[in-house]
């Protein structure tokens, strides 16, 4: 799971464009990011990156949680 503020798909470069949810997506499904804590410092990096010397406007925090059981337990109520 991963959650995210707005303050990445909007993020804006010098050039006043938005970071953007499709760059977000790409990001998250490329090979390179698998598992939580990848996919946290991968967005951050990407979304600093991105903004470059540009202001920055708004929050990034990203929360990205990894469920490291069987399948079968994560649908099981105690």
């Amino acid at each position: 799971m991963f959650l995210y503020t707005d303050g990445v798909t909007e993020a804006i470069d010098t050039e006043d464009h938005l970071f953007s949810e499709g760059r977000l997506k790409d990001l998250l499904t490329a090979k390179s990011t698998k598992g939580a804590q990848t996919a946290v410092d991968h967005t951050v990096a990407a979304v600093r990156t991105f903004e470059g010397e540009a202001e920055r406007t708004d929050d990034v925090t990203v929360l990205a949680l990894e469920f490291h059981g069987r399948p079968e337990d994560a649908l099981r109520a105690e």
